[in-house]
Parts: C-alpha cells; structure tokens; sequence
C-alpha cells in the first residue's frame, strides 16, 4: 500500500470532526468553499486531484463537488465503505439526472490511510477517467455539456455530498490540483502513488494557492 503524509508545507482541510475548521458558506458549518477562481471559467478539458483521509472506518467522504451557480451539483467525485464491506466503492456522480458511475475498489483502512485520486474530464463529450492510488478504476462517459465555462469560485468546495439531500463527511481533505488539460493515465497514477503524489502543481488551480472561505 502506498503511503503518504502531507508535509508542513500541505495544508489540510479538516471537517467535522475533531479539530475541524469551520469555513460555512450557508450550507454547512464543516466546509471549505473555493473563493477566488484565477482564470474565471474552467477549460473544456481539465484534471482535478486530490486527497482525502476518514475520520473514522465506516464513512463517506468527498474529494470534491463542483456546483452550478444555483448550488445544484454539477460534478463529484465520492468514496464509501461501510462497517462489515470488504470493498470500498468510488462514485464518479454528475448532476441529478446523470448518475455517472460507480465501482468497487481494494478496501484500505480509512481512518489510518489517505487516498488519492484523479479525474480527467472532457466537458464536450462527456469522457471521465478515474485513477485513484496508482489504479484506472473508472472509465466511462456523462452527459457533456453542464461544466463548460464554469468558474470555481463558489462552485467548488469540499466536505459535503449530495445523495437526494446534502450531507457532511468526516475527513481531511488536501492537496487538490486543478489542471487545464487532460492528464495521461500514466502522469494520474504517478500522481496518486509516485513521486507527483503531494506535489502542488495544478496549472490552473494550485493547493497552495487556493483561497477558501
């Protein structure tokens, strides 16, 4: 198992849970909501990554939710596993009508390990690859045209997730990375169990430099 902990230098956003950090947008008291989006919109084709970490065992966790400008989810990408599962299940999930895609994983144990994971999304045909701890897990195609020119500012935010209403997930999240293009398969795994893992380089959204509110 590939293991990592985010340095001094990484910062974590911790939510609802013990020492959390509280941003509140309205919709929650437990998130962190992206302030400022430095291009204004994002590109037709665009990598996120990032890395999350459980609270506790049994949970749900979101690496990240981008919503529309009525706060409707847009594009999210989730991880579960429950007490007696033997395998924890990644959900790629769109808007409302397009539930996207859904598949099991190796189960690690949550509250000890932080998992990564990438996505490479085409907003024009819909085309989503999903990497997540050096493995292609999900490859697969959604509606195409919702994301197209969305900006991130108060768009994107971390610790909810939405299944008919919204919830809040218990966990750390860091090291999110937006790239203005589409990742290779080979560049998502280096990221999410090589030498990239960590790294603070997302071209047109860096962790380092994300502002939140």
């Amino acid at each position: 198992l590939f293991h990592w902990e985010p340095t001094a230098a990484v910062k974590v956003i911790d939510t609802f849970g013990d020492g959390s950090v509280s941003y509140g947008n309205g919709r929650s008291n437990d998130i962190a909501v992206v302030a400022e989006d430095p291009k204004a919109n994002l590109p037709n084709q665009f990598t996120i990554c990032a890395s999350l970490k459980s609270k506790k065992g049994p949970n749900i966790l979101s690496f990240f939710a981008i919503l529309d400008n009525q706060g409707s989810p847009l594009l999210s990408l989730l991880l579960f596993n429950f007490e007696r599962s033997t395998r924890q299940r990644m959900i790629l999930s769109g808007t409302m009508e397009d539930a996207g895609a859904v598949t099991e994983i190796d189960i690690v144990p949550m509250h000890r390990y932080w998992v990564h994971a990438c996505l490479a999304f085409d907003a024009t045909t819909g085309h989503a690859v999903v990497v997540s701890n050096g493995k292609a897990i999900i490859d697969t195609t959604m509606n195409p045209s919702k994301l197209v020119g969305t900006s991130l500012a108060n768009n994107l935010f971390f610790g909810n997730f939405f299944f008919g209403a919204w919830h809040t997930g218990r966990g750390s999240v860091a090291n999110l990375n937006v790239y203005s293009r589409l990742l290779s398969e080979e560049v998502m795994m280096d990221k999410t169990s090589g030498a990239g893992c960590g790294v603070s380089d997302g071209d047109y959204l860096s962790w380092s430099d994300i502002q939140l509110r």
